[in-house]
């Protein structure tokens, strides 16, 4: 059901993954501009291409890396690697408002989105998988209406208030804002987690009750 605290905990989580990074892309150029004005357009042109390019392959393969330790988003061990993931990411997406140099920002935001891109999959997935088979496309169908209303939408808006606002004083301002937004999803990730692992242990206590009544069953029948 869409009332599930897993659920709810893994569409907040979406919400603030996914939005933040539409802001990032759509300011990203301007605050390269901004930290680096002798910087050529061409030049910051093909950065951003190529910051497009690595952040989500290397999403990929840091992805297919990690795969065999953690197991898809359907099993209890990738609950806290998803929180390390976030962790991560949070910081890099600080550090990139700290940046002053057209290769700093774009290694850093490489840096981020690789673990961003990393951790988003493994949130879609728990997404789906806490709501009923029939209810997965009107699961995800609203996690995207709310993700593009709550945080697509806004934080570019609110991303241009405060940098309309302090852009002259304090360049670095809008993107450390908006940025720390990232850190909210750390603390939801891991209530998500420990409720997550209370429900697989409550289903494998479960399955064990059942293989108990079917083991008393199988004796009692073969007493008969």
């Amino acid at each position: 059901r869409l009332g599930n605290p897993l659920y709810i905990l893994s569409l907040i989580s979406r919400c603030i993954l996914h939005g933040l990074n539409t802001c990032l892309h759509f300011w990203l150029v301007d605050f390269i501009r901004t930290e680096d004005p002798e910087e050529t357009q061409g030049n910051i042109t093909i950065a951003y291409t190529i910051i497009c390019l690595l952040g989500p392959i290397g999403g990929v393969m840091m992805n297919a890396i990690l795969r065999p330790f953690i197991g898809g988003y359907d099993t209890r061990t990738a609950s806290w690697p998803l929180v390390i993931l976030q962790i991560i990411a949070s910081f890099l997406a600080i550090r990139i408002s700290m940046m002053k140099s057209l290769f700093s920002i774009s290694f850093t935001t490489i840096l981020y989105l690789i673990f961003n891109s990393a951790a988003l999959p493994l949130v879609h997935g728990i997404l789906i998988s806490c709501v009923d088979k029939d209810l997965s496309a009107t699961g995800f169908a609203l996690a995207s209406i709310l993700t593009q209303s709550l945080t697509s939408g806004s934080t570019p808006y609110l991303y241009g208030v405060i940098n309309d606002r302090y852009k002259e004083k304090y360049k670095w301002l809008a993107m450390f804002s908006i940025m720390c937004i990232q850190f909210i999803a750390v603390p939801v990730l891991i209530l998500l987690a420990i409720l997550r692992n209370r429900e697989f242990d409550r289903q494998e206590k479960l399955l064990e009750e059942q293989e108990k009544e079917e083991e008393l069953k199988d004796r009692d029948d073969n007493n008969v």
